[in-house]
């Protein structure tokens, strides 16, 4: 996968943790996989059409996707809250707009599709691929919590 396609995911992620919720973010080693796996307790997963095609999802632990969601509402939430994983959704959709914003600078289209939101610490992330999926660790507030992006680019 050409890094021009995934820088943008990852200025994107910190950018949007760093205005959303005043996260500092640190970026570990990319990796690749065979096929999404859960990594956490929250993911909300976007799917892409158009010139790109894939999927793109955001994972968290409980207590960061509580402390994001405290950081959007301003005040206390509990662990069952309904809006943690409502938090971690917009946050995909933030990140993935802002990728649509840099690759429309490249001439890429695309478009997103609501975020599906998985939520538990055995949660299954169901999505299907011919494609590897980068995995982008990432540490905010010491904790993980990762991306992960299967596309394909289609040609013009």
């Amino acid at each position: 996968m050409d890094v021009r396609f995934i820088n943008p995911f990852i200025s994107a992620t910190v950018e949007a943790l760093r205005t959303m919720a005043g996260f500092e973010v640190v970026r570990g080693r990319p990796d690749l996989e065979r096929q999404f796996v859960a990594r956490a307790d929250v993911s909300g997963l976007i799917g892409i059409t158009g010139d790109v095609k894939g999927a793109v999802a955001l994972s968290f632990p409980l207590a960061l996707a509580r402390r994001l969601c405290e950081a959007l509402v301003g005040e206390t939430v509990l662990d069952d809250d309904p809006g943690i994983p409502d938090a971690v959704g917009e946050l995909a959709n933030i990140v993935t707009g802002g990728v649509k914003r840099e690759y429309a600078k490249m001439g890429i289209s695309f478009q997103l599709s609501v975020p599906t939101l998985a939520v538990g610490p055995r949660h299954q992330i169901l999505y299907q691929s011919d494609q590897p999926v980068l995995v982008i660790p990432f540490h905010a507030m010491g904790t993980p919590f990762w991306l992960q992006a299967a596309l394909k680019f289609q040609a013009r």
